[in-house]
């Protein structure tokens, strides 16, 4: 079995954002990029912005700002730190309500089959809906949320049909969202956030630790 990450973004949501204020000659201005930066595909309005550059995608929109860094793992949470703290520290009246670090990953089986991976980490036996549901071809799925690494972790595995070049395939979708409530305050969450995003690595890893769970030995078929 393989262990694919498909997505990472850090989300900062807000009561109210102005994207309005977000430009291209703002964002060169705050050094958050460079003049010979923008990509094709960038839209800037009052209502919306979604910046596509080399290195990150940006979309601001009223009730939150997405940061999706585009580089190497080794480098994500120096740019995530480095532009996202950029926006945050320019802007420190936003009233910002809760921030989310959060990771996709998706694992495709081999030698086995998402039916038989999802019944094994989830199927309850003395579960009432589950003995109803049990069938050769059920698939199964869970949620768990727990206080991890100073935020609420939200993880969700589900079955998924993924579709390349018209073929489909079965895979076992894992998604992590490390939550963390802000504070009122200005300073404090200005702090929580800055703080929050210099943990990028190790809330990456910890996704990453628990996905590769399901690939351990005893679930092969």
């Amino acid at each position: 079995m393989s262990l694919q990450l498909v997505n990472a973004t850090a989300v900062i949501a807000a009561r109210q954002f102005n994207p309005s204020i977000v430009r291209d000659h703002w964002l060169i201005q705050n050094g958050i990029i460079e003049p010979d930066d923008l990509q094709p595909g960038c839209v800037f309005t009052d209502m919306l912005v979604q910046l596509r550059s080399r290195r990150f995608h940006l979309l601001v929109a009223p009730e939150q700002c997405q940061f999706t860094p585009l580089v190497a793992p080794d480098e994500q949470q120096r740019v995530v730190v480095d532009k996202v703290g950029t926006i945050v520290r320019t802007l420190p009246h936003t009233p910002f309500t809760a921030l989310g670090l959060n990771f996709q990953w998706r694992l495709v089986p081999e030698n086995t089959t998402v039916e038989a991976i999802s019944r094994r980490l989830f199927f309850v036996p003395d579960s009432p809906i589950h003995r109803e549901l049990d069938s050769d071809d059920a698939r199964f799925g869970g949620y768990i949320s727990k206080d991890v690494l100073g935020f609420r972790l939200r993880m969700n595995v589900k079955p998924v049909i993924q579709v390349d070049n018209d073929e489909e395939r079965s895979l076992l979708q894992f998604g992590f969202n490390f939550h963390l409530e802000l504070s009122e305050n200005p300073e404090e969450r200005i702090a929580a956030i800055e703080n929050a995003l210099n943990r990028w690595n190790e809330a990456r890893a910890e996704s990453e630790r628990l996905s590769q769970l399901a690939t351990a030995e005893d679930l092969d078929e």
